[in-house]
C-alpha cells in the first residue's frame, strides 16, 4: 500500500527514561529553532508512562514552545500503532538501554516506515546502517540532525523505506522467524539428548 504521509515523526514504546524519550523531546526542540529546516512537521508519541517522567515530558514540550505540533497519544491497540507506522515522517526508535531485541524496529520496517535509530542494542542486527539513519543515543543534536536530513534529503525516506522492506522480507518475516527458532530449539534438543544418553552410559 502506499498511504499518504503524515508530517510527523512517531515514537511508539513505553514512554520511560531509558526509552530515551527526554531526548527525543530535546531534539525536537533542537529541530524546531533551526532556521534551515522546514518547519511544518510535528510529532507523535504512543504509549504509557509514569505520570511523572509524562509531565517533564510535557513540561519541556510547552517550554520549548512545541505544545501545538507534539501529541501524546497514551497506550494504543497495536492494530492502531501499526496503522501509524506506514503514514508517519520517519519512526524514531530512541533507546538509551541495551535493547536485546528491538522488536519495534523490525515492525517499522515491515510497515514502511523510514528508520532512524540511536545505536543500542540489537539496532545493527535489526535495521543495518543500509535501511536506518543511526545516531549516538546520548546526543539530541545528533538526533535532529538525522530527523533534518529526513527533511530535506530528496528521495531519502523513499530509500530507507524500501531497503527496509526489503531486508525484513529477507529476513524477519513469520516464516523465517519461525523457521530460526525451530532451529534453536531442535539444537538445544540435541544437546540435552545427547547428554541425556551420555549421563545412562
Amino acid at each position: 500500500d502506499d498511504p499518504k504521509r503524515e508530517r510527523d515523526f512517531l515514537v511508539a514504546s513505553q514512554l520511560r527514561h531509558h526509552k530515551g524519550t527526554h531526548i527525543f523531546v530535546e531534539a525536537l526542540g533542537i529541530l524546531a529553532t533551526d532556521k534551515e529546516c522546514p518547519q511544518d512537521w510535528g510529532a507523535k508519541l504512543i504509549g504509557d508512562s509514569d505520570p511523572e517522567y509524562l509531565q517533564q515530558l510535557k513540561d519541556r514540550v510547552a517550554v520549548l514552545g512545541l505544545a501545538e505540533r507534539v501529541h501524546f497519544l497514551g497506550k494504543v491497540s497495536h492494530k492502531e500503532s501499526i496503522a501509524h507506522f506506514g503514514r508517519c515522517l520517519a519512526f524514531v526508535h530512541s533507546a538509551l538501554w541495551e535493547d536485546p531485541y528491538a522488536r519495534v524496529t523490525m515492525e517499522a520496517l515491515a510497515y514502511a516506515a523510514p528508520l532512524i535509530s540511536s545505536n543500542s542494542g540489537a539496532v545493527y542486527e535489526i535495521p543495518t546502517a543500509e535501511c536506518c539513519l543511526i545516531y549516538d543515543r546520548n546526543d539530541p543534536k545528533a538526533l535532529a540532525a538525522c530527523m533534518k536530513r529526513i527533511l530535506t534529503e530528496p528521495g531519502l525516506a523513499e530509500r530507507l523505506t524500501e531497503r527496509g522492506r526489503n531486508r525484513y522480507l529477507m529476513k524477519f518475516t513469520p516464516a523465517i522467524e519461525a523457521a530460526n527458532m525451530k532451529k534453536v530449539i531442535d539444537e538445544v534438543m540435541a544437546i540435552e539428548t545427547n547428554k541425556s544418553s551420555a549421563e545412562k552410559l
